[in-house]
């Protein structure tokens, strides 16, 4: 029942046609890689310019913080 019929629908399609198949999915997969080289990434307009300053700020206090640390261990060697 279900098996004669995936099977006589299996019969109706031929290499050549699963072979039409393959080529056109590839030639999609690379139209699609040749139109994803032309986008551009876009900022959204959503996002907080003053994030953007929180994170130097962030890590320049942690470089201070290693300088400090890193200075005291040098005091402490003499």
């Amino acid at each position: 029942t279900t098996s004669s019929t995936a099977s006589s629908c299996d019969t109706d399609f031929s290499k050549d046609d699963e072979q039409r198949l393959k080529d056109y999915v590839q030639q999609l997969k690379n139209d699609r890689a040749a139109v994803k080289l032309t986008m551009l990434e876009l900022e959204s307009v959503h996002i907080d310019p003053l994030s953007y300053d929180v994170k130097p700020r962030g890590d320049s206090q942690r470089l201070d913080l290693e300088n400090a640390v890193l200075m005291q261990e040098l005091m402490a060697m003499k």
